[in-house]
């Protein structure tokens, strides 16, 4: 995976992730308990913040900063004829996220998310810079 000049594997990757803060987990998992409403009322979103927890290492969870990861790949529909448009228009939409061009960098930018592209299996070369899967 290419980012910017950092060349990283999956290996490398994953190999830094550590397992979940089991006290931060605890901690979060009472907070949401000591709270005036109905148990587990919120439901999924109760379950999210305390896997956060154990992520971040804090019963306090941050989640200012956000990233819309987009996957862009020919997948050979246009073979199929199942699309209404060309190879070449995932290139150019890829490319145009880079620029911060579209709908959803202009959505992402008003919900505060970094938009990152990553080359998955576009059919043409898209522009310098652009992160691609290894």
């Amino acid at each position: 995976m290419l980012r910017g000049d950092i060349q990283v594997t999956l290996t490398e990757l994953v190999s830094k992730i550590n397992a979940p803060d089991k006290t931060a987990s605890d901690a979060a998992f009472s907070r949401w308990q000591s709270i005036a409403k109905p148990l587990y009322s919120m439901g999924l979103l109760e379950s999210i913040v305390i896997r956060l927890a154990g992520i971040q290492g804090t019963p306090v969870v941050d989640i200012s900063k956000r990233a819309t990861i987009v996957m862009c790949a020919d997948n050979g529909v246009v073979a199929e004829g199942v699309t209404q448009t060309g190879q070449e228009v995932t290139a150019v939409v890829a490319e145009n996220m880079t620029r911060q061009a579209t709908t959803l960098c202009h959505m992402s930018k008003l919900a505060n998310s970094e938009v990152i592209p990553v080359d998955i299996g576009i059919c043409r070369p898209v522009c310098e810079g652009f992160s691609t899967a290894a």
